[in-house]
């Protein structure tokens, strides 16, 4: 990839990434209008080469109200995608383009794919990684959109989304 496009994608973004006021703040992308039954491919995707942190981490299966090993539910995603589970699950070494990525947080709700992230933890290829993941994503799901959010989960400002959009597509090109 072009160094100018890659610096051109950091100097907008910068800011879903960097945070110099607080360390601590956790955004995320969320993916909508995720088609019914999908949800499994997406959270395939995130799991290659990806690995659950910790190991045991584990979901809320909803009817039977406890925690259960992640792990030991089959159809993980379609059960969350259609509300059986609660789930939030932390992936390391997620990667994309053979570019390993900090760590994922995951929630899977009907129609949506919430990936949260720590900031001040990336770099420009680290950055860019994400975005060709959220790319890959959405190539998974046909008709879905990317929504930049804070930590509560809500729609960051309009500029932001623009921004978002606009390095998707610099990657396009």
């Amino acid at each position: 990839m072009d160094a100018d496009i890659v610096y051109d994608v950091w100097a907008s973004l910068a800011p879903l990434f960097v945070d110099e006021q607080d360390d601590n703040q956790l955004p995320e992308v969320q993916i909508h209008g995720i088609p019914a039954g999908s949800a499994g491919a997406l959270w395939d995707r995130l799991l290659r080469g990806a690995e659950m942190s910790p190991p045991d981490a584990t979901v809320f299966l909803v009817a039977d109200e406890r925690d259960v090993p992640a792990r030991d539910v089959s159809d993980l995603a379609g059960r969350a995608e259609r509300g059986e589970v609660s789930m939030h699950v932390v992936l390391c070494n997620a990667n994309a383009g053979g570019i390993g990525l900090p760590d994922l947080g995951v929630s899977i709700h009907e129609g949506e794919l919430d990936i949260d992230y720590a900031v001040n933890v990336w770099s420009p290829s680290t950055a860019i990684a994400f975005l060709w993941l959220l790319t890959e994503l959405r190539t998974l799901a046909p008709g879905s959109r990317l929504v930049a959010a804070d930590e509560a989960g809500t729609a960051r400002d309009e500029r932001t989304q623009s921004k978002l959009t606009s390095a998707i597509a610099l990657l396009s090109l």
